[in-house]
């Protein structure tokens, strides 16, 4: 569950970033993508069971999320 609270607040942080700050926006974000336990990683469950379409649609956002940052 840490590790849940953990991404929640850190894209609380990111959000809160205003348009002036958009560089630094996009390479706090970038960064959440590298390495083992990244955003890239995450895969959403719910009582042990894996929610697919939850999933592609998360896929799709960070995958959209990503291209818009590079």
């Amino acid at each position: 569950m840490a590790g849940i609270r953990d991404w929640a607040e850190g894209l609380r942080r990111v959000g809160s970033y205003s348009e002036s700050e958009a560089t630094v926006l996009y390479s706090a974000v970038l960064r959440m993508y590298g390495g083992s336990g990244s955003l890239s990683d995450i895969v959403l469950y719910h009582d042990g069971k894996l929610l697919k379409a939850e999933n592609d649609r998360f896929d799709e956002l960070r995958s959209k999320l990503y291209l818009i940052c590079r």
